[in-house]
């Protein structure tokens, strides 16, 4: 035999013992346990040990529950697409598929039958979850009659004991908002209503479990997460366990004969409540970590761009994605991926002015702070700033590479002398600074930036260097922002929306929801020195040729300061400016790199500063009309901006790069290329650098899309031919290597030092946020894959108790490709039958919007109530328990439908369509029912809106119902199941709108009354526990002001707003709660508590499920009593006068 190496003898000890793994969703079946970890599930014994894996596939396998005989495990699984069920033997072997659904099917249990119990969100109207049964033999299945629950557990007796509330997507711990759970008892061999055992106030009550006579469950009524017990009927309940606030959250949890295996951390625990022994099992994984190994990354610059600057000489680019920094240029340049640490975040670089290194901001030293390293990648990385207490979000260097200017995340502004590299705070923002731009000559820089949050216009500022001092150049009457200094130091560019022409001047017309004004930026000029001739002005005698002078008068021509004898000289440069804003750390200076003049020799002129806001100049209609531009650049002969089709987007929306000559022959602007994201300048004023952006928008850098980074001569027009292609940066093929444990450390890291600086209380509700992290960091190095990070995080973020904490994976690193075989539907719901599929319901579509139906409601189709489906594309649906089986693959395709009358068979082509379109049909059916419901009782007296969310769609929903029910005596505005977004001023200020005068003609034809389309009836608005964020917003708001009445349930309690600034580099996030709302009274309002109703109304489990809907049948109740009490006149119309 070989003796064995050194390296691997000294291996044998620590490899003799396997490793921990991270443990979630136990099942307990005997002394067997099953559970999840890697994404996979694995099995072993309640004495622990090693345990062995039952699937292996890249997806992941969660959600375990052992059948009653102990021979199958049920699970859920995510193998071609949307989670689903499966079953598979408790050995191992061929899993079995049960549902076909394309919604999250989570498996729930067994039944005592041998039926698998799971909950869905399929078969809801509005969105909802409820539970259903299936025999994994024929894969029939029942709807068990209760509205809304997440959990619940069968007893032989046919008693249903389940929960409703309780949070899915956010993380607290002591939550005591309205969708606290509850526990429920239900006798599913009867009619009669379910009778709740917990209440509210009493905690959060979940994860019922029958242990013989008595309920086992877990309740936070104590504080903390800890097991209970009590009968049946709900009485004597008594606490099992006393963990307490220093303790992991008990979190799933499954019982068997008398013993219940639960997760607490990410470890698996097994209590014997009779003896109250409490263990924890040593279990170890016989693994290679597949999931932890290293590998490559593809879809960096899609789905993880950062952002992008242009070299100095224009040579190169370097690019931030996924926390790493590469050098590019065009053609055969080497590509140069700049060594950084493995497991640290680059967040944003630019290349230092004489383009040889590259400034990074990057978080090795547990912090982010600002980095210097050689462009070509070789040698070390020096340290430039140090002591940051907050994230550092942006960085511009001088021309002459004597200072560095930055920003942090506490809309501070930093200069750093870079020849000792000691900084100074200069300026302080009350929010985000927008664009930072040196001088060409270094003396001075100008920004952007608000006085207040309240109004909210960038002003304009410059300050020189010498005295530190900020110059306002600007009021906040309007925004400046986009800013360019010409490479002679004579013009400061810049956008302001100035320009006001409402595109709908009169308060009449269909849905006019007041004035909107686009296109309202022109460019504007500063004349950086006294007695200069604007080069747009048109020629007049008095000008040789109407030219302005080369020199300004009494003003001599001054060169660039020398270089510090440390860094080569940098040629004339203007408008170096700050690096775009690092990824998940809010907004923070944009783009804006150096733009110079054709000569690298230019001379530059000094800044006159007395009346410099005075010389103010502005692009000419005749040359530049008014439009929606952003991100203007110059080098001294055109100025380049980009145009986009609507106002107010962010920097990532893409739009056409337009140019226009500087001089005064009135030439319009010429277009140079489409879907650019964005563009820069070199410092020599000779090339530019524009990026292509195609599919994504949004989000950080521009968010997702494909990308191409040109490298052009500066001029009019792109190459075109052979050169095109020559202009082109070779980045497509480009590739990171990711060490996932490296990473997942550093993410952890990342999103604690985010929460830290984005969460709206510095004191983190009062809890020591270090100590938190020192409470799970110990568990990182067991997480094995990407989900299990995410999970990680969400439970260190509960413990600061706030909504708005949902954790999201970002781009998972996975071995295995596995395609995403969606299914699809025909908008309708079905029921098995000996011949096939019977329709039992045809989704009701808009009535007046044909395109929008369903395929089986389409124009032209024939399908009615009773129709029975035989086959789809000649497959028999006899042999199939439901639709989705025979529609895999199927969305957006052409299929063919044999369907049966009576005796009579027919048959159709129709389109299915995918789950997400399958889900709004279900959800227009629900509305338009409740539409109906209101229309036909009040007969048509009252309106019904419902507004699903509060984003720019529900604007679209909001004007297309409101305005065609603003003259009913009564409305209702239902924002139940809301969950969010920031319209809620905009909704609550037509509602405001009076009328107080009409108008009248002498055939009766007048303009109605003003103000126009104001609602003049009574207001009510349905809330539940489901309302959430900008829904409860919406409602609080129209309780204070007096506006209508809150009918409903207590809501989720997100009352702190947020701006998904704290994303992590693979995409992920762990969201931070941002902006707290307080009352006039001094009061915090609604965070984890939510809106009390006026009226508070419960919506029965049972009653609901049938149909029956006790809120809504409230509201109208109500309006009929508010009507009738104050009932709606129109005024007399007075004699006509005698003058």
């Amino acid at each position: 035999m070989l003796a064995p190496s050194p390296a691997l003898a000294q291996s044998t000890p620590a490899a003799a013992t396997a490793p921990q793994g991270y443990y979630r969703w136990p099942a307990l079946h005997g002394n067997t346990v099953v559970f999840t970890a890697e994404g996979d599930l694995w099995r072993t014994s309640t004495s622990g040990g090693t345990a062995m894996r039952l699937t292996t596939h890249a997806g992941i396998e969660s959600r375990a529950a052992i059948s009653p005989d102990g021979r199958w495990v049920a699970y859920t699984a995510a193998i071609e697409g949307a989670p689903e069920v499966y079953v598979m033997p408790i050995d191992g072997g061929q899993p079995k598929r049960l549902t076909f659904e394309g919604e999250s099917a989570w498996v729930v249990g067994w039944t005592p039958a041998g039926e698998v119990l799971y909950s869905t969100g399929r078969y809801s109207g509005q969105p909802a979850r409820q539970l259903v049964t299936i025999n994994p033999q024929t894969l029939a299945r029942t709807l068990l009659p209760v509205w809304r629950s997440t959990h619940g557990v069968v007893d032989e007796r046919g008693q249903l004991y389940f929960v409703t509330g309780g949070l899915q997507s956010d993380n607290t711990r002591r939550y005591r908002g309205g969708a606290m759970a509850q526990i429920w008892r239900l006798d599913t061999r009867s009619k009669a209503e379910a009778v709740p055992l917990t209440r509210i106030p009493q905690g959060n009550n979940a994860q019922v479990m029958l242990n013989g006579n008595e309920l086992v469950f877990v309740s936070d009524r104590s504080g903390t997460r800890n097991f209970w017990r009590m009968r049946a009927d709900g009485s004597q309940p008594q606490q099992i366990t006393r963990f307490d606030k220093d303790d992991f959250d008990i979190r799933q949890a499954q019982i068997h004969n008398g013993r219940v295996v639960y997760t607490q951390g990410a470890d698996i625990k097994l209590l014997d409540l009779a003896s109250g022994r409490d263990t924890k099992l040593d279990i170890r994984l016989v693994t290679d970590f597949e999931q932890a190994r290293e590998r490559w990354v593809r879809t960096a610059l899609t789905n993880n761009f950062s952002g992008v600057s242009l070299s100095p000489n224009g040579e190169r680019i370097v690019i931030t994605a996924r926390g790493r920094a590469v050098v590019a240029g065009t053609g055969d340049l080497r590509r140069i991926d700049l060594p950084l640490q493995s497991g640290t975040r680059t967040r944003a670089a630019v290349f230092t002015p004489d383009s040889r290194n590259v400034y990074v901001l990057n978080d090795v030293s547990g912090e982010t702070e600002i980095l210097r390293l050689p462009a070509n990648g070789l040698g070390e990385a020096v340290a430039v700033t140090k002591g940051a207490a907050v994230t550092r979000t942006g960085m511009a260097p001088s021309p002459d590479g004597k200072w560095l200017v930055h920003t942090d995340i506490e809309h501070r502004l930093w200069l750093t002398n870079l020849s000792d590299n000691s900084s100074a705070q200069i300026d302080n923002a009350p929010s985000a600074y927008g664009e930072i731009v040196w001088a060409p000559d270094s003396s001075a820089l100008a920004f952007t930036r608000a006085l207040s949050n309240r109004r909210g216009n960038d002003v304009l500022f410059m300050m020189r260097v010498s005295d530190r001092k900020p110059v306002q150049l600007t009021s906040d009457r309007y925004t400046a922002d986009g800013l360019a200094f010409t490479p002679d130091n004579r013009w400061l560019y810049f956008l302001s929306d100035r320009t006001l022409n409402a595109t709908n001047g009169s308060p009449w017309g269909s849905r006019n929801m007041g004035p909107l004004f686009e296109k309202r930026d022109r460019i504007y000029a500063l004349a950086l020195q006294t007695g200069q001739r604007f080069p747009f002005m048109g020629r007049d005698e008095l000008t040789d040729g109407g030219e302005a002078p080369a020199t300004a008068p009494g003003t001599p021509p001054t060169t660039p300061p020398a270089t510090p004898a440390a860094t080569p000289p940098a040629p004339a440069a203007a408008g170096a400016a700050a690096t775009p804003a690092a990824q998940g750390s809010g907004p923070a200076p944009t783009p804006a790199p150096a733009a110079g003049g054709a000569n690298a020799a230019a001379r530059t002129f000094p800044i006159d500063w007395d009346g410099l806001d005075k010389r103010l100049y502005e692009v000419p209609l005749a040359a530049l009309p008014a439009g929606n531009y952003r991100s203007i650049k110059t080098d001294g002969r055109r100025l380049y901006f980009i145009e986009t089709e609507s106002a107010g987007g962010p920097g990532g929306v893409r739009g056409t790069l337009k140019s226009i000559a500087i001089d005064n022959n009135a030439t319009p602007a010429e277009t140079h290329s489409t879907d650019v994201a964005t563009v820069q300048i070199s410092a020599n004023g000779r090339k530019m650098l524009v990026v292509r952006q195609t599919g994504g928008g949004g989000g950080p850098g521009g968010g997702g899309g494909a990308r191409e980074f040109f490298i052009y001569d500066t001029g009019a027009r792109p190459p075109q031919g052979p050169e095109a292609a020559r202009a082109a940066v070779r980045v497509g093929d480009w590739q990171i290597k990711v060490n996932p444990r490296d990473d997942w450390k550093q993410m952890f890291a990342d999103a604690w030092r985010l929460h830290r600086d984005f969460f709206y209380d510095p004191n983190m509700h009062g809890h020591d946020w270090k100590a938190i992290r020192a409470k799970y960091e110990p568990l990182l190095p067991r997480v094995s894959e990407r989900s299990e990070l995410g999970d990680l995080m969400a439970q260190m973020v509960a413990e600061i108790n706030a909504l708005h904490s949902q954790v999201g994976s970002g781009t998972e690193v996975r071995s295995g490709d596995e395609l995403n075989i969606s299914t699809a539907g025909l908008g309708a719901d079905f029921s098995k039958v000996a011949d096939g599929l019977r329709i039992d319901r045809i989704y009701a579509g808009e009535p007046e919007l044909p395109g929008e139906r369903g395929p089986l409601a389409q124009p032209g189709r024939d399908f009615a109530v009773g129709d029975v489906i035989t086959a789809i594309n000649g497959q028999p649906a006899r042999n199939v328990a439901e639709l989705g089986e025979l529609l895999r693959n199927q969305a957006g395709k052409q299929v063919l439908l044999s369907y049966k009358r009576g005796s009579i068979t027919r048959q159709a082509v129709v389109v299915p369509v995918n789950p997400a379109r399958e889900r709004n049909l279900r959800y227009t059916d629900w509305e338009v029912h409740n539409r109906q419901k209101v229309e036909q009782a009040s007969e048509g007296k009252f309106g019904y809106i419902h507004l699903r969310a509060m984003t720019s769609p529900d604007v679209g929903a909001f004007a297309r119902e409101f305005y065609s029910v603003f003259d009913r005596e009564g409305l209702i505005i239902d924002v139940r199941g809301n969950d969010g977004g920031n319209i809620d001023s905009i909704i609550i200020e037509k509602l405001m709108r009076r009328a107080w005068a009409y108008w009248q003609s002498r055939r009766g034809d007048g303009g109605g009354y003003n103000m126009q389309a104001a609602f003049r009836g009574q207001l009510v608005v349905l809330i539940d526990e489901n309302t959430y964020s900008d829904g409860e917003t919406f409602s609080e708001g129209i309780k204070r002001l007096g506006m209508g009445t809150l009918i409903g349930k207590q809501t989720a309690g997100a009352g702190v707003w947020l701006s998904n600034s704290t994303g992590l580099m693979d995409g992920g996030i762990m969201r931070a709660a941002e902006f707290g709302q307080y009352g006039l009274d001094g009061q915090w309002l609604i965070e984890g508590i939510g809106v009390v109703p006026d009226i508070e109304v419960d919506m029965p489990p049972r009653a609901s499920f049938d149909g029956a809907d006790a809120q809504l049948d409230a509201g109208i109740a109500h309006l009929r009593k508010l009507t009738a009490e104050k009932p709606l006149r129109e005024p007399r119309q007075p004699a006509f006068p005698k003058r």
